[in-house]
This record gives structure tokens, sequence and C-alpha cells, in this order.
């Protein structure tokens, strides 16, 4: 008994942990889909803590906050407690992205190199 309460309360933190970094580095919800498979991944032994699944632990366990899309009730996603909900929680989910201003961006000659024969005249810069 205290070999499973030691080991929900490492899922419990693994999941708040996760959750509160996606959020920190994305402002996204974390696919409850996605905590599955790594719960699954970094815990063998996680069934035995999760009989009924993971949902229904995160309801014994209220330790984050379940968000789901609006009309799709199969994509589901996790917020840390505590966070300000938008009114469109569809936004929750948009892919962020990725691209910054330290991405580079390369003219079409940069690329066309990779095909074509370079000569001695041509000149790559960033844009």
């Amino acid at each position: 008994m205290a070999k499973q309460k030691t080991l929900e309360e490492s899922i419990q933190k693994f999941i708040v942990d996760r959750v509160r970094e996606h959020w920190d580095d994305f402002q996204r919800a974390y696919l409850l889909s996605n905590m599955g498979y790594a719960i699954k991944r970094e815990f063998a032994e996680s069934a035995v803590a999760m009989p009924k699944g993971l949902k229904d632990f995160l309801r014994q366990w209220p330790i984050v906050a379940e968000v789901s899309y609006p009309g799709i009730a199969e994509k589901v996603g996790l917020v840390p407690l505590g966070v300000e909900l938008p009114e469109d929680i569809r936004v929750l989910f948009k892919p962020k992205d990725v691209r910054d201003e330290k991405t580079p961006v390369y003219e079409d000659a940069f690329w066309d190199a990779f095909i074509n024969p370079i000569t001695k005249n041509d000149t790559y810069r960033l844009i």
C-alpha cells in the first residue's frame, strides 16, 4: 500500500511539473493523450496507480484543470490549477508558432543552392 501511495505521489508530481512547464513555455493546454503516453514511458507500473485510467486518476486527484475543446469531446487538455482561462477555450489548443525572431529566414537563392550549381558571384544573406 505504501509503495502504491509513493507511486501515486510521483505520478501526481510528474503531471503537475509537466503541465506547468508546458504552460510556462507555450501558454497552451497539455494534451491528455500526450500525458498518458508520457506517464507510461516514465512509470512502468502506472496501471497500478491508475487502474481506471488517467481521466479517473485526475478526477480522484484534482491537481490540474481539465479543459475540453468545444464540440470535440475527445480533445482534452490540461492546464495548471488557477490559471485564468480565455473566453475562447480553442486558443488553448492551437499550436504555438515555433518560429520566433531568432529563427533565420533565407532568400530563395540560398535554398536553390542545394539543387543548382553555385557560381563564384552568388551571395547569400539573411532576410
